[in-house]
Formats: structure tokens, sequence, C-alpha cells
């Protein structure tokens, strides 16, 4: 028997002890201390990104506000207002901004005069509180019910006033709930978890789909809402809190108010998913010493065998190490004196490093350069666009950079359809490198964007070369489906000059892009290389 009064028998079971006692206490530990560590630093991760959301969220609203704001200082909203040139400024705020579905011009009776869609011409929003607040300043509504769409939706308004500053109506776009939808999609965590955001009644904004249930909808809005106690529960789990859906699973809630205490954001994740780092890990770890004292039982188990050994035997065993010595292993070297074995492994090996590093560069090709195009992308002139300033921080010659972009390119799209607009960007593509020298550097920038920076080129040689450029795409023929697509561009140009203290790409790239707008708001294939006069604002 194993455990019977022998030496034998103590002694293994003194390796089984020694073997599974350290495993034991080692899971123990690791289940005791690990396990709410683990929990916790999950939940400070969605601290942190409810309190990135919060940010995200408030920034989004301030920047919806800020582009109303804008809208109304055009000149075309000086009173009295105009409803033949209203209308098609407003449709191009909505199509230039995908969260808005409508854009307003309302007089000071609160009677909407113009906007982009014909059929809300002639409401009265008078009632509205947002119209009343905008009286004082810009403002946000609360959910509100669309009254010719009957669609929930957020109204961002500003106010309009006349020579005298006398209130004369106000500028206002709409956001439906679907685009806070899409925000709350885009902010999500994790594989489970969903995001909400509750007003002051409850009433969530947007389609939330994850584990919390709703259990009505708002009579007059038609959207969910929870009660009260519930929103006043979910104001306290700034630190986290958990509860059980309906399906019995555990679900991990933290909260964050945003819009200055107006509305509350609330992130869930299920239990599950909190803790599956810390349940793979302990499995892996498990498997591990498992496997571990696999291989360590039967060597402990020989060990003791040997032990029990006559005292002699082990003596004379002794003695013969003593007399012998130990006899020194060389390590195997891969080559023509290893087994053949071992050459073919070192010959997978090789092969394998080998297809290791072809595919690593491969992929480091593949993150520098516009699949469609073949040119270098924004990501590579970020890479090298610090060592060419540098080079010309010590040799002091001046470097251009210039900013195209193809003209009315989204109607191209529109109109031919996107395979033609991907034929036109590779012609566009080809042109530059025609055009450019080898050691100018052209990447595709975004979208129907190019950058170029050109080494050793001053102000005025980069002007010749964006005329260059704007010229031969005016001349450039793209055929589709038996049609010329007309092409233009519009062309900022500026320049690292350390002389003029212009010393960093951020600051030449900026330039280029304001000078790019200029030309777009002067009418477009063009090229602008001064930047000393405020542009006209963008048709």
């Amino acid at each position: 028997m194993l455990f019977n009064n022998t030496i034998r028998a103590r002694l293994q079971l003194f390796a089984l002890l020694a073997a599974c006692l350290p495993v034991l206490f080692a899971l123990g530990t690791f289940v005791l201390v690990v396990q709410g560590e683990v929990e916790e630093n999950r939940l400070q991760e969605m601290r942190d990104n409810l309190r990135f959301k919060q940010r995200f969220v408030e920034d989004w609203l301030e920047e919806e506000l800020t582009d109303v704001v804008f809208l109304s200082s055009l000149p075309a909203f000086n009173p009295p207002l105009r409803d033949g040139d209203l209308p098609p400024l407003l449709r191009d705020f909505v199509e230039q901004n995908p969260g808005v579905s409508s854009a307003l011009a309302v007089d000071d009776r609160g009677v909407i005069v113009a906007a982009s869609d014909d059929s809300l011409l002639g409401i009265s929003v008078e009632d509205r509180d947002y119209f009343r607040k905008a009286r004082s300043g810009p403002t946000i509504s609360k959910v509100i019910l669309g009254r010719a769409t009957g669609d929930p939706m957020i109204i961002f308004a500003a106010p309009l006033r006349d020579g005298e500053g006398r209130f004369a109506g106000i500028a206002s776009a709409s956001v439906r709930l679907e685009s806070i939808t899409q925000l709350l999609t885009e902010l999500r965590i994790g594989r489970s978890g969903d995001s909400y955001i509750f007003d002051g009644q409850g009433r969530a904004l947007g389609r939330p789909k994850g584990f919390f249930q709703f259990p009505r909808l708002d009579e007059d809005l038609e959207i969910p809402i929870i009660s009260q106690g519930t929103l006043r529960a979910l104001s306290g789990a700034g630190k986290g809190m958990r509860y059980r859906s309906r399906t019995g699973r555990a679900i991990h809630v933290v909260s964050r108010p945003a819009k200055e205490g107006e509305w509350l954001l609330v992130s869930e994740m299920s239990r599950k998913e909190i803790m599956a780092a810390f349940w793979n890990t302990l499995a892996l770890l498990g498997l591990g010493l498992g496997l571990t004292l696999l291989v360590l039982l039967p060597v402990l188990f020989s060990l003791t065998s040997s032990i029990v050994a006559p005292i002699q035997n082990l003596a004379d065993t002794a003695r013969i190490l003593i007399d012998k010595g130990y006899q020194a292993v060389d390590p195997m070297p891969p080559g023509r004196s290893a087994p053949k074995e071992v050459r073919t492994l070192d010959q997978a090996f090789q092969a394998m490093l080998g297809k290791i590093r072809r595919t690593i560069a491969d992929l480091e090709r593949t993150t520098v350069t516009d699949p469609l195009t073949g040119l270098p992308n924004r990501r590579f002139l970020q890479i090298e666009a610090s060592r060419l300033v540098k080079l010309h921080e010590r040799s002091g010659e001046p470097m251009a950079c210039l900013m195209i972009d193809l003209d009315h390119f989204k109607r191209i799209n529109d109109t031919h359809g996107h395979t033609a607009g991907d034929e036109v960007l590779r012609r566009m593509g080809d042109l530059l490198a025609a055009i450019l020298r080898g050691s100018d550097m052209v990447v595709r920038y975004g979208g129907e964007e190019f950058a170029v920076l050109a080494p050793n080129t001053s102000m005025d040689e980069a002007c010749q070369l964006a005329e260059r450029i704007r010229a031969g795409v005016a001349e450039l023929e793209v055929s589709f489906g038996g049609q010329t697509i007309p092409l233009s561009a519009s062309i900022g140009v500026s320049e690292l000059n350390f002389s003029k203290a212009r010393r960093s790409l951020e600051e030449v790239l900026d330039l280029a892009d304001k000078a790019l707008y200029r030309a777009k708001g002067e009418g477009r294939n063009r090229a602008v290389c001064r930047m000393d006069e405020p542009a006209p604002p963008d048709p």
C-alpha cells in the first residue's frame, strides 16, 4: 500500500504534499486576492470610459450648438430674413452635418420662414420652450416631438439680432434620437455592455439594446422611460452597482452626470464579461499547474524510489561519480554536424522566421500605403515628415506644403457611382506622381484630399507647382460609362521656412489647409498661396 508504515510510503506522501500544497495555496491566493482586484480594475476601466463618454457627449453637444451659432452669424441671416437666400444655405448645413435632420430660420413671431425641408414652412414654434430661451442666448432643448414628423428630437437654437441688438428670430437645427443611438453605439464598451443617456424625467435618449429592461414607454414621446426611483438609484452608481436582469444575469452598472446635470450617462456590462479575463487566467494557471504536477509527481516518486535504495548502493553510486566525474555535454550546434532532425527543425525555424519577417515587412508597407492609389497614406506622412523637417532645419532650406482637394467629389460619387470616384482618385494619384519630382512626397491625406511636401522649394516655386497641378487636373480626362467626368481641384499652399518662424509641420499643414478652404470659398478650381487677408465664407 502507498501509505503504510515504510520509508517509501512516507517519502511518497511527503512528495505528494510538497507538490500539491503549493499549487492549492497559489490557486487559493489567486482567487482571494486577484479576483477582487480584477473586478475593481474592470470597474475602474468602465468609470474611466464613462468619463471619456461624458466629455465626448458634451463636446458633441457643444460642437452642434457652435455650428448653429456659426450658422446664425452668416450674412444671409441678417434681418429681415429673406426666404430666397436661406434654403440653399440651410440645405448645405444639413448635408454637411450628418447628425442634423433639418435646419430652420424662424422670425421673431416664432414662424418658420425658411427651412432645409419646405414642408416645415409656416409652422409656428412660438410656444416652444427653446424658442423662448433662445431670446437670451444659444440653447439646447429637451426631448420634444417634431410637429411635422412626429419624431422625438433635440433642438439646437441660436438667436438672431437686428442692427440694434433686438431679437429678430432664431436659427435652429434638429437632431433625431437615432443620432444619439449611433453616438451611444460608437461609445459602447466590451461585447456585452451598452450605454444609455437618461434625461431628468428618466427618458432614455436613443434606442438602447442592452440588458436593461424598460418597464414602459413615455406616453407623449413613446420612448423608453424608467421610474424616478430607478433614476435616483442609477444616479448613485458613480462607483458602480450591480443588478440582475430578467434572465438572471448579474450586470454591473456605473453612471456619471452630463450636460451640467441635466442628463445621466449609464454604462453596463455583464459580470461574466467583467470576470472573463480572471477566469481565463485562472483556467490557464490551473492547467499549467496541473501539467506541472503531471510531470513533477512521477519525477518525485522516482526520486523517492531512489532514496529508499540501500544506503550502500547509494554510497557506491556516489563513489563512482566521484571517481569518474561528470561528463560534460556540449550543446548540439545547428549545421552539418547536427542530427538530421535538428537540422530539419533549424531549417523549419529559419523558414518560419523568414516568413514572419516578410509578413511584418508586408504589414508595415500596407499600413503606410493607400491601396486605391498606391500612394503613401497619412500615416506615412506622420512618420516621414519629422525626418524631412529635421533635415530642412539643419540645411535652412525652405520646404513647401500643398493641400489638394478635388472639387465636388461627392457629386461625382453621387452621379457616376463610387467606382467612377475610385477611378478618378487613381488617375489623380497617377497625375501627381507624373508632375512631382522624385524628391517630393505626395500622400493621400484622406478622402479626395492629397498632401504634397516639396523639399527645397520656395513659396513662389510652390505656387507655380500648384498652378501646374491645378491645370493638369483641369485637363485630365476621365471617362466612365461613356461619359467624360470634368475635374477641377482647389489647392492651398504654405511654406516651412525657419527664417520666417514657421518651424512645425503641424503649423504648415494647418496654413495649407486654411489656404485650401480659402480657395474653395473663392469659387474652387484655384490655388491660394497667401493667407494675409481673411478668407470669405465657404459657399
